[in-house]
């Protein structure tokens, strides 16, 4: 009998322990599982992985922003390229630098002192020229006689100046002949003549002084432009004075500099009668010889 009651004490020792047993752990169970608890962890670690989501969501957008970084720079390399050329040319003067380029399609700079030059309608003279310098739409037309000046100031440190311009002869030009006494289109620099040249269109027997050192420098010679033709005297011509070399690499190294353009000769006429314009004006500085193309 005592042995049956030891045994039964035992089932009932064993029984209660294994239901403290699970109660704690059920407890500790619930504790872990339930919504207020590793749940609500594992809910806020969730938050915390699309945190970490986010996070590497910024860090792609990181590495985007790196990319577009890098994109920027490139981008800051070919924007900030012309800068940084242009810098170099108006610093160090490496290359040379346009610091002035007028096209005078609706006004002119300050600097220009036109005189009685007027902006006028380039008629058949538009097309003309090479791509990127032709004849634009306008351009500043002046009588015979009248002088153009161009004074362009805070010059960047150089040691030589170019000048770029279209030049064109309009009308009854008269050339070096002894009546009306001949028609010179003079350029000079800072008071110094650089060109001198007498430009003939009225007849094919009139002297024309000017014979371009490069075939391209003609962009026409003695047509019919627009102006006072057609026919008889009043033909007009074309230049691209751009190519003409007495125009590059000119000695120059003050801060200033002063361009004056005229069409002179003692039979000066009236605008009816003979004229002349020029169109894309531009002016380089430099430290080193201006490299053309074909050796100009």
């Amino acid at each position: 009998m005592r042995r049956h009651l030891f045994w039964l004490a035992v089932v009932v020792l064993f029984a209660s322990c294994n239901c403290g047993g699970d109660g704690p752990q059920a407890d500790a169970g619930i504790d872990a599982g339930n919504s207020t608890g590793r749940q609500d962890a594992g809910l806020d670690a969730g938050t915390m992985v699309d945190a970490g989501l986010d996070a590497g969501a910024t860090v792609d957008a990181g590495l985007d922003a790196g990319a577009m970084e890098d994109a920027g720079v490139d981008a800051g390399l070919v924007d900030s390229g012309v800068e940084v050329d242009g810098g170099l040319d108006a610093g160090s003067m490496t290359a040379d630098a346009s610091v002035l380029n007028v096209d005078f399609e609706m006004t002119f700079p300050p600097d220009f002192d036109a005189g009685s030059a007027v902006l006028t309608p380039s008629q058949g003279y538009a097309p003309l020229g090479p791509p990127g310098n032709t004849f634009g739409p306008t351009f500043l037309r002046a009588p015979t006689g009248n002088i153009i000046t161009l004074t362009v100031s805070n010059l960047p440190p150089h040691t030589s100046l170019s000048v770029d311009f279209l030049f064109a002869a309009i009308d009854s030009l008269d050339g070096t002949g002894s009546f009306p006494a001949g028609d010179f289109f003079r350029v000079d620099v800072d008071g110094v003549t650089i060109f001198r040249e007498s430009f003939a269109n009225a007849t094919p027997s009139q002297v024309q002084s000017y014979v371009a050192p490069v075939p391209a420098i003609v962009l026409a010679r003695r047509v019919d432009l627009g102006f006072a033709g057609p026919g008889g005297f009043y033909t007009d011509s074309a230049y691209d004075m751009s190519l003409e070399p007495r125009f590059d690499d000119l000695p120059h190294t003050a801060p200033t500099a002063t361009l004056t353009f005229q069409l002179e000769g003692a039979g000066v006429q009236a605008l009816s009668d003979e004229s002349w314009a020029i169109d894309n004006v531009r002016l380089i500085v430099g430290n080193t010889p201006r490299a053309r193309d074909g050796g100009m």
